[in-house]
């Protein structure tokens, strides 16, 4: 039994060290860090990763979850803020309003992708969850991604 326990912490382990790609902030290229910094020179908590061809900063901003995603040139190409529902567009909501009124907003942020702003919502319903990608006027956008 003992073992059995071991074992499966072993795994565990193993299983959670293998999923993530965090990386001290001490392996940030200082042309990353320098852009980082520069644009968010109040950021708390931050925590770095090591995604395939950018590296990705979480942090805390005024009391607002934060990610960015910076290209090893230093380029911030992404980035995503929490918001609450009345930060939204006045057009989005109401599309949110009529088009989503059976469904319970979870979760809204808004995106800035090479300056350009969308605005990604988390719903949930009885027996389904949606995540979708807006526009500012209220269209449903197909090109971007939804970013976990």
């Amino acid at each position: 039994m003992m073992k059995s326990l071991l074992l499966l912490a072993t795994f565990i382990c193993g299983v959670q060290v293998a999923c993530t790609n965090g990386i001290p902030a001490s392996d940030v290229p200082s042309i990353v860090m320098n852009a980082f910094k520069a644009k968010f020179s109040n950021a708390t908590e931050t925590e770095w990763d090591k995604e395939k061809e950018w590296f990705e900063a979480e942090f805390v901003l005024g009391n607002n979850d934060h990610e960015v995603k910076i290209t090893p040139e230093g380029k911030i190409t992404m980035h995503k803020q929490e918001v609450t529902a009345g930060e939204l567009p006045e057009a989005l909501s109401a599309v949110i309003h009529s088009d989503y009124n059976k469904y319970r907003l979870d979760e809204a942020e808004k995106l800035e992708i090479n300056g350009k702003i969308f605005y990604q919502l988390a719903f949930s319903g009885s027996i389904s969850e949606i995540n979708k990608v807006f526009n500012a006027s209220g269209t449903e956008d197909h090109t971007v991604p939804y970013w976990d």
